[in-house]
């Protein structure tokens, strides 16, 4: 398999649920925010995710050695912020506004993503969404809390790019 690390890069993906790593009967629950983990390489991404009750792949608190992973925003665990966000949704216009999922997870993140760069001097992270044609319209709803994303790509092209 790949290895990710070998490769100059890390990959990290989202956990959302509270459910007890390796208790398949255990209570989920979303937590208020998420958080992005690493993964070692390829294989784990395609074998080693925990499957919370929604059938949402998740990566484990720990590592393969049982170590805590690395939470890119978190010093203590060796974060080092990330370079690219790709934030999912239901419907996105063309300044770059997404409609998700109602519970504000990425939007946070990514507030909190940019807090981290700014703290440790490191570059933003891109923010991109890939979407559908059908998933392009002409305004979305937006609120105060909504962060639009920097780069938009739909079968038609690029649609936005603010870098």
């Amino acid at each position: 398999p790949c290895d990710l690390a070998e490769a100059g890069q890390s990959l990290c993906l989202p956990r959302f649920s509270t459910v007890p790593d390796g208790k398949p009967d255990a209570e989920h629950r979303f937590t208020d925010s998420m958080s992005m983990l690493r993964i070692a390489d390829i294989d784990e991404l395609e074998h080693g995710l925990t499957v919370n009750k929604w059938g949402i792949g998740e990566p484990s608190r720990f590592g393969r050695d049982s170590a805590p992973r690395q939470d890119a925003l978190d010093n203590e665990t060796g974060g080092e912020g990330l370079d690219l966000i790709i934030a999912p949704g239901l419907a996105f216009d063309r300044t770059g506004h997404r409609l998700g999922h109602g519970k504000a997870y990425y939007d946070e993140y990514i507030r909190m993503a940019h807090m981290y760069a700014r703290i440790h001097a490191l570059d933003t992270p891109t923010v991109l969404a890939l979407a559908l044609r059908e998933q392009i319209v002409d305004q979305v709803p937006v609120e105060q809390h909504d962060v639009p994303v920097d780069v938009l790509i739909s079968p038609d092209g690029i649609l936005k790019d603010s870098q």
